[in-house]
């Protein structure tokens, strides 16, 4: 297991009398020294330092263990989300990921079409997301003002072709959410600088309907318009650069 955000040990703990060899990050070098303290005796690793900084695996080997592993922790909610694209993030990648979340983030991301988002419809694109179980405010002492749920994360097993074409996955939902309310068109259009007529264009060679709204996109949808974006423009194209300029 690497756990993120291991904080005072709680789960930390509890991991290992589940039978889990534990590598523990934690960026407060005071909780660090805790941490330590109140698990000297448990076969965990502890390793200070901030988790965006290097991908899961490498921290993993940091604490001087190999994939495969799985991923955990209680998110701290200032780093969410970019926590949940970092546990997605280098190879190997972990077999899963399990993290205590704002509830409402929790749902946004596993939320599906026709209200899926934009961190959200990245996820799904790669891997599985479901929201486990919801817990109240009350689980934690002091309570926070909001409740949290748990989420999985378990990545799939992408194809050389996508994973040359995440960067442009990447491109495809921030260009389809840069206006979530409007239509595609008009959303893809503003993302890209040029005129709805284009971008309406590279949307049906996407075969996704220029109307639709963000939202409606499922994964597949949002992986042929990586594709688009990453085809060279053809004569006749009004898009400046191709549809990967702009």
């Amino acid at each position: 297991m690497l756990e993120v955000a291991a904080g005072t040990g709680n789960l930390t703990e509890a991991l290992v009398r589940a039978g889990c060899r534990v590598a523990a990050v934690e960026l407060d070098e005071r909780l660090a020294a805790l941490l330590r303290a109140r698990l000297a005796s448990r076969d965990v690793a502890v390793i200070e330092g901030d988790l965006l900084e290097r991908p899961p695996a490498a921290w993993l080997r940091a604490a001087g263990m190999e994939p495969p592993f799985v991923l955990a922790g209680n998110l701290p909610y200032r780093i969410t989300s970019p926590a949940l694209r970092w546990s997605l993030s280098g190879e190997p990648a972990a077999l899963a990921a399990v993290f205590l979340v704002q509830r409402e983030v929790a749902e946004s991301c596993a939320a599906a079409p026709p209200r899926a988002t934009h961190l959200g419809s990245w996820l799904q694109a790669l891997a599985e997301v479901r929201l486990l179980f919801r817990v109240p405010a009350g689980a934690f002492t002091p309570p926070p003002k909001v409740e949290s749920a748990a989420l999985l994360l378990r990545p799939r097993g992408l194809t050389p072709e996508r994973e040359r074409l995440r960067p442009r996955l990447e491109a495809a939902v921030h260009a389809a959410f840069r206006q979530p309310r409007k239509r595609l068109r008009n959303s893809l259009a503003d993302a890209l600088g040029v005129v709805p007529e284009a971008a309406a264009a590279l949307l049906v060679r996407a075969g996704i309907d220029p109307a639709a709204r963000p939202g409606t996109l499922d994964s597949e949808a949002l992986w042929r318009l990586a594709v688009v974006l990453a085809t060279p423009a053809v004569e006749g194209d009004d898009v400046p650069g191709g549809p990967t300029g702009g």
